[in-house]
């Protein structure tokens, strides 16, 4: 009985630990990170209003954890905690009998401060929960839990699915592509449980639809047409069928930039066409879902999309640095405005933080060059393990590697195709090429440690 409650007292302090060690880069910061979107999730937690371009789910766990107006810190801090305490389960699984708490701790802090971990958990974005998914994804199917932990996990891994648009389809096909090679990627003594959690996923990513309907519903076509935009798809439509169709878009068919950042101007700068023509009311919404849909329906535009999906992907999935967007959010902005009304105790920590004196992105270049040096370490470490150590690659870890990999493939894939190519959207799930490496790591001094005891007690013998 004592061995239990001191070993569970321990575990709690390295799960929370793990937290304040995810958070080395808010505290390096002076303040939780924001970004150009946070306001818009304060404000929508806050003051209670779905917005047009985002779930409210993330707004309302900011309201939660904040405690209504006390501290954003508490948030930053909650939200490193969760990711902590399914980074200390999963560690647990895949390491099993030669989990070690100082092994954790060690991948706790390399975690914080040489990969994009702890930017992603000391950001007050919705990004965070894109990890807390998948991690909480392989834990269903791969390990195994009590009932306590199992309901945890699937209350938590809903509040996941519902706090961004994008975690529709990366979770629910994730999960689905385990499912169709469920005899090479599902534990085969545990298949008919880990089936039937399988389907409890996708079930559980589907019915998030229904918390984020109200926003997705009013701009989704919006988004897209934006996306096309930067792919130069609406421009092309638009100059073949203006002549017949009546698009208010079609008097800045001639204006339309395509790039990749374009699609930020397109929603929400005011000289887009969007806000010239009123902003995002239901007629526009109609307006882009009648252009999405023929485009989805002619051969020439499907091929086009086919085409603009597998460049931008790609783009995608090799753009993974962090600080991009990380820049003074001053006077006129929502997030100090949201601070500056809902948080005012906390203003001047808001102002004086290392963002809004523009001296946070600093070592911007030094700090992603080490970034993508681990990301590539890993990979080649991971290469290496799965040629001529393959063994270690049945069980926990091995299913779990190839979840990852389907997972960061699938981001890449999503954010490519229906939003824009953007750093952040894969620097969220990157770092779990680190975490793999470096359970990947411990795997391997823990058979080496196991065979040089077995060579002892043979020459002792």
């Amino acid at each position: 009985m004592r061995y239990g409650l001191k070993n569970r007292i321990i575990e709690i302090a390295l799960i929370i630990t793990g937290a304040l060690c995810l958070m080395i880069p808010a505290f390096y910061n002076g303040y939780p990170i924001v970004f150009s979107d946070t306001g818009t999730y304060i404000g929508s937690g806050v003051e209670l209003y779905f917005p047009v371009d985002r779930p409210i789910t993330y707004g309302l766990f900011i309201r939660a954890t904040g405690f209504n107006g006390f501290s954003l810190w508490a948030t930053v801090f909650i939200q490193s905690l969760i990711l902590s305490y399914v980074l200390y389960l999963f560690m647990r699984m895949v390491l099993g009998g030669t989990f070690r708490y100082r092994t954790a701790c060690v991948i706790y802090l390399i975690l914080a401060v040489m990969t994009s971990a702890g930017w992603v958990s000391s950001m007050l974005l919705a990004d965070v929960f894109t990890p807390v998914g998948i991690i909480i994804g392989a834990l269903m199917l791969f390990g195994k839990l009590n009932k306590a932990n199992l309901f945890f996990l699937s209350f938590i891994f809903l509040l996941a699915a519902a706090a961004h648009f994008s975690h529709i389809l990366i979770f629910s096909i994730t999960f689905f592509i385990i499912l169709v090679l469920r005899k090479w990627l599902m534990p085969a003594l545990l298949y008919p449980k880990r089936y039937f959690r399988a389907i409890a996923l996708i079930g559980l990513t589907l019915s998030s639809i229904f918390i984020m309907r109200p926003s997705l519903d009013r701009g989704k076509y919006i988004i897209f047409v934006s996306v096309m935009t930067c792919q130069g798809i609406t421009q092309e439509y638009l100059k073949e069928y203006c002549g017949t169709k009546h698009y208010r878009l079609c008097q800045y068919k001639d204006s339309l930039p395509n790039d990749y950042a374009c699609a930020s101007w397109f929603n929400y700068s005011p000289s887009s066409p969007v806000a010239r023509l009123g902003g995002w009311t239901n007629e526009m919404n109609e307006e882009c879902s009648d252009i999405t849909y023929a485009t989805l329906t002619k051969p020439k535009y499907i091929l086009l999309h086919i085409q603009a999906s597998l460049k931008w992907s790609f783009n995608q999935l090799i753009s993974f640095t962090t600080m991009a967007g990380n820049v003074p959010l001053l006077e006129g902005t929502p997030p100090l405005d949201r601070v500056r009304r809902h948080y005012h105790a906390e203003l001047q920590q808001y102002l004086s933080s290392k963002q809004s004196r523009n001296t946070l992105t600093v070592y911007y270049y030094q700090w992603n060059d080490i970034l993508t040096a681990v990301i590539v370490i890993s990979l080649l470490l991971l290469l290496y393990t799965f040629i001529f150590k393959r063994s270690l690659y049945h069980g926990a870890f091995g299913y779990s590697a190839a979840l990852f990999f389907i997972a960061i493939i699938l981001n890449a894939w999503d954010c490519g195709t229906f939003s824009q190519v953007n750093y952040r959207y894969q620097s969220r799930v990157m770092w779990l090429l680190p975490l793999l490496a470096c359970l990947n790591a411990a795997l391997l001094f823990a058979k080496t440690e196991r065979r040089k005891t077995a060579e002892t007690a043979a020459e002792s013998k």
